[in-house]
């Protein structure tokens, strides 16, 4: 088991995947076929030729694909691949599997009893200050002072006063009403995107930045969205992906507009 760490330790980035390629009996051929990449950036992976590469984030995109198409561990292969190209030394992925255990520190452990104490002087004196509240409602009752007697005029104020809050009331049920309509227009303009695979592609979808999809999947695979701004689409066979939107099938991507394709300027 050692000898086996000492040489993965030993081999570069290219050595381990090409060894896992040829211990599967894969060419170059059928990894470019599975993973829709061109075979120039298998190769380019392999021999860890930076020169050969797209730019940086569709490299790291096509490095865990492959790692993940030969069962490798993707996210200690691109640490490794980006440590290798970039000179990246940051902290391995938090992803990868770490067989030491989690200890609390002493500031949690602290912060967590003081929490518990706080809760348990909260329940403790919440009779008491119950019992004040009480009190005190029952002082205020006793020194209720009687309501003079209302004349005419004062009658009449009042009524005309009522009248006015009932009309404010049928305002603001009239304003709510509309705010409903308004709110329903908006939740029914909302749009639901699905993605279906009719071949095999790879995918990379993300939403503001973050990422939702990435990597090939397969002839069947479906995925469903809800539209809206900052969602940005890459493929690789275009004419493997189907977009329908509200089920009916929309025209989204082409040969030409593959990459960075932003979904709602296609989608009106």
């Amino acid at each position: 088991m050692e000898e086996t760490n000492m040489e993965n330790e030993t081999q570069t980035v290219g050595e381990m995947i090409r060894n896992a390629r040829l211990k599967q009996e894969k060419t170059i051929g059928d990894v470019s076929d599975e993973l829709c990449i061109r075979k120039a950036y298998v190769e380019a992976i392999e021999n860890m030729d930076l020169s050969q590469m797209p730019q940086m984030p569709y490299a790291i995109g096509f490095v865990r694909s492959y790692a993940d198409y030969l069962g490798l561990n993707s996210n200690r292969i691109v640490f490794l691949y980006r440590k290798a190209i970039v000179g990246d030394t940051a902290e391995e992925d938090e992803n990868i599997p770490n067989d030491e255990p989690s200890v609390p520190n002493l500031k949690h452990l602290l912060i967590s009893f003081i929490g518990l104490v706080a809760v348990f002087v909260i329940w403790t004196s919440w009779p008491i200050f119950d019992k004040d509240t009480q009190e005190n409602n029952n002082t205020q009752e006793e020194t209720v002072v009687p309501e003079p007697e209302i004349v005419d005029a004062e009658q009449t104020a009042a009524e005309i006063t009522s009248e006015e809050s009932l009309a404010d009331e049928k305002i603001a049920e009239k304003e709510d009403t509309e705010e409903e309509k308004v709110e329903k227009t908006t939740v029914e303009n909302v749009k639901k995107v699905k993605i279906v695979l009719t071949g095999p592609s790879w995918i990379e979808l993300k939403q503001d930045g973050k990422s939702l999809l990435n990597g090939v999947y397969r002839k069947g695979f479906e995925y469903e969205l809800t539209m809206g701004k900052g969602q940005i689409i890459t493929v690789g066979r275009h004419y493997n992906v189907r977009f329908y939107v509200d089920g009916k099938q929309t025209k989204v991507l082409s040969a030409i507009r593959n990459r960075d394709v932003k979904i709602d300027e296609v989608i009106k």
